[in-house]
């Protein structure tokens, strides 16, 4: 029995030893395991962007990215800036701002009947400007428009 102890010991002594190294093995220093993230890895400690989050290769491997809303999105040229869940409008497009994306819904349809509308207007003005040329004075109707 004497010689069961101190062979047992040895056992547990050398499994830990496996194990540490084992588990340490691929890592910085020794200390923690590599990161892997989207086909490239990273050691304990790395930061990266990924889109609007920064991501961090924490203990035992894991990594942990955050926040991920972009404040603004780029659109256009000249670039232009916009808030984040803001509405602008691209020439016949409505265009929303999300988390750094840009989605805009074609809105020609719409805008066609404004610009028919618009150019109808012009011509009502324009025609209403050529009647009363060369008359210096007003009537009752001109002053009801």
């Amino acid at each position: 029995m004497k010689v069961v102890f101190p062979l047992a010991v040895l056992l547990l002594l050398t499994y830990t030893v496996l194990s540490l190294e084992a588990n340490n093995s691929g890592t910085q220093s020794g200390t923690q395991p590599d990161c892997k993230f989207h086909g490239e890895v990273y050691q304990y400690g790395d930061t990266w962007p990924n889109n609007c989050a920064v991501c961090r290769c924490r203990e035992a491997g894991t990594v942990i990215c955050g926040p991920d809303v972009c404040s603004t999105c780029k659109w256009g040229s000249p670039t232009m800036y916009y808030q984040h869940k803001g509405f602008f409008v691209d020439g016949c497009k409505i265009c929303e701002c999300f988390d750094g994306i840009v989605s805009c819904s074609d809105q020609t349809e719409l805008c066609e009947k404004q610009r028919q509308e618009e150019a109808e207007r012009k011509a009502a003005e324009e025609e209403m400007n050529l009647e009363n040329v060369g008359t210096d004075e007003i009537s009752d109707e001109d002053l009801l428009l």
